[in-house]
């Protein structure tokens, strides 16, 4: 009697344990925290609570993989970091992404990452404030353009539509305060836009003998050795110009790097999110609706855009008109930037590419932007803190 009562007894603790287990295991997760960590230390902290952007966040992360057992200041490359912390049954995790140059190699986490999802990384280091640009400016020399603090520095690629970023400001800064900004934005073949803490300002070089471009070539080789030593010995800004539009960091669409954020009113986006729209597809789909006059919204999503790799040879479309109210429909996804100067963007494609219009120009400029990126886009905004998720209705 006395063991079947401890048997009885046994299969009773078992049960209540497994069931404990079972309720600790369905405990939801209920805030996640994306921050950066920027050559060491957190800062740009988002907090999410609402469900639907958690089951989000979480499906982000690699199945079967594990927390990244490293600090920031640990990860290769200067600590470039996007850290996803949360508590999960009972147990505090934190997970970290890190990037060992930039956009230009593809994203590792310290376990059981897996490279093809390049687009989640990227959704994640913008959502965390680290931003393409904040990435490769950061790390060089401070320098000032007449008193103003330099925040950024790009060459202009006239012939694709394009900027390129130049990290060598310590060289053409001084060299630009020698020759005065026309601020022109008339068509040229080269020249530079420099962004300051006050302001931005433009140096076209049209005039100027237009340069071949050197072929870039891996680090190393003889190709790389002999732009190098071509940069090294130029002394004039055309040729500089002409040889930094080289893809070293990537190609930027011009309009949409040449705006200027705190001129921005509000920005409008309606698209599908999930399966077969975005990187979150095991979530099924969902609608995805902004409409927000937030600054940091605002702030984080043209950092966003502007960071967007564009290939060469865009199409250009000369245009009579636009209409700005176009639906979202199929996999489109729509748009709008309302500027302060009455000018609107107007920012469209499917499953990949992007056309820009602006209106104060009566043309359409269409880039092949890859689908990861776009996948990237619609995901990013699906995050922002003010956005609006709504479920799929087939009706």
């Amino acid at each position: 009697m006395k063991k079947a009562f401890a048997i009885i007894l046994a299969l009773t603790i078992m049960l209540a344990s497994t069931v404990g287990a079972s309720a600790q295991a369905a405990q939801p997760v209920t805030s996640v925290t994306v921050s950066s960590g920027l050559y060491g230390g957190k800062d740009n902290s988002l907090v999410y609570t609402d469900p639907r952007q958690i089951a989000l966040l979480l499906s982000f992360l690699p199945t079967g993989g594990k927390p990244a057992a490293v600090s920031p200041t640990e990860a290769p490359g200067g600590g470039v970091a996007a850290i996803v912390s949360f508590t999960r049954n009972g147990k505090g995790e934190e997970w970290v992404f890190y990037s060992d140059r930039y956009r230009r190699t593809a994203p590792t986490i310290m376990q059981n990452w897996n490279a093809s999802t390049e687009a989640v990384y990227d959704t994640l280091l913008q959502l965390s404030g680290l931003d393409a640009e904040t990435r490769i400016f950061t790390r060089s020399t401070q320098v000032y353009y007449k008193g103003e603090k330099v925040t950024a520095l790009y060459s202009l690629d006239g012939k694709d539509y394009s900027y390129q970023p130049v990290t060598d400001l310590a060289r053409i800064v001084p060299m630009l305060e020698k020759r005065p900004p026309d601020n022109s934005r008339n068509a040229a073949e080269l020249g530079f836009l420099l962004f300051t803490e006050k302001g931005k300002y433009t140096w076209s070089l049209s005039d100027d003998s237009v340069y071949a471009v050197l072929p870039l070539g891996e680090p190393a080789s003889p190709q790389r050795t002999a732009w190098t030593g071509a940069v090294n010995s130029a002394t004039d800004l055309a040729t500089l110009s002409a040889l930094y539009n080289d893809g070293l960091y990537g190609r930027r669409a011009q309009w949409l790097t040449y705006m200027s954020e705190e001129k921005i009113e509000a920005i409008y986006f309606s698209a599908w999110g999930g399966r077969n729209y975005t990187n979150s597809g095991s979530l099924g789909n969902f609608g995805i609706g902004v409409n927000t006059s937030d600054k940091e919204s605002i702030r984080r999503i043209a950092a966003f855009l502007k960071g967007l790799d564009v290939p060469e040879n865009p199409r250009v479309t000369n245009l009579n008109g636009i209409d700005y109210g176009m639906s979202t429909v199929a996999g489109l996804y729509d748009l709008r930037i309302k500027f302060n100067t009455g000018a609107i963007y107007h920012i469209f494609g499917y499953d990949s590419g992007m056309s820009i219009v602006s209106s104060e120009l009566n043309k359409m400029m269409h880039y092949e932007v890859s689908q990861r990126q776009i996948n990237a886009l619609r995901d990013f905004l699906a995050m922002l803190p003010d956005t609006q998720l709504t479920p799929f209705s087939a009706s």
